[in-house]
């Protein structure tokens, strides 16, 4: 699946992708505490990655994006 984003000028990063994993919940706490952040909204989870060496992001979403989008 792909997803487009419009550009944000608030985020200076050339690249921003986003993943879904099957084991969500074993990767949240596994992860957390090495460098990612959580964000956590009304109807969904966010993992967050960034690192200031390289100009990209990374979301890890839950629930899967195809369920966000009400594609199944």
């Amino acid at each position: 699946m792909l997803k487009i984003r419009f550009p944000d000028v608030t985020r200076k990063e050339r690249g921003d992708a986003d993943f879904t994993i099957s084991n969500y919940d074993e990767f949240k706490k596994e992860c957390l505490s090495k460098g990612f952040s959580l964000i956590k909204r009304k109807a969904i989870e966010l993992i967050k990655l960034t690192d200031s060496k390289f100009k990209v992001r990374v979301y890890f979403s839950n629930p899967f994006l195809d369920k966000q989008l009400n594609l199944n």
